[in-house]
């Protein structure tokens, strides 16, 4: 189990700390980015429409991962030309003692604002 805690890191630190193993453990991810306060997640996920075999392709997102005022904000946002955000999660310094907990809360967050902003779409997690 990976402990992280905190007061522990700088806030830039912690963005890469949580961005690195974020993109280690989450299926899909194929590209990280690292910005000034921020890292970027690219993880595309496949979908198909329910009962039509021959619609099954591939759709991108990018999790945002940033901090302020001692917490840090998690986004997902889709990768297309209106980079809609979809979903949002914030972490508060009490959440932030371990990773596999954190992974849990944005998988959780990923699944949910998907699957209600595609309520069409069968995707594959």
């Amino acid at each position: 189990m990976k402990r992280l805690i905190y007061a522990s890191y700088s806030p830039g630190t912690l963005i890469k700390k949580v961005g690195k193993y974020l993109n280690d453990v989450i299926d899909g991810t194929y590209k990280i980015a690292f910005h000034p306060m921020e890292c970027e997640i690219f993880m595309r996920m496949y979908y198909q429409i329910p009962n039509v075999k021959e619609s099954f392709d591939e759709m991108k997102f990018i999790i945002s991962v940033t901090s302020y005022q001692n917490k840090l904000r998690i986004n997902l946002t889709e990768d297309d030309e209106y980079e809609k955000t979809i979903g949002q999660l914030i972490l508060f310094p009490e959440e932030l003692t371990d990773l596999p907990i954190v992974r849990k809360r944005v998988l959780q967050m990923i699944k949910k604002a998907i699957s209600k902003e595609f309520r069409e779409f069968d995707f594959i997690y």
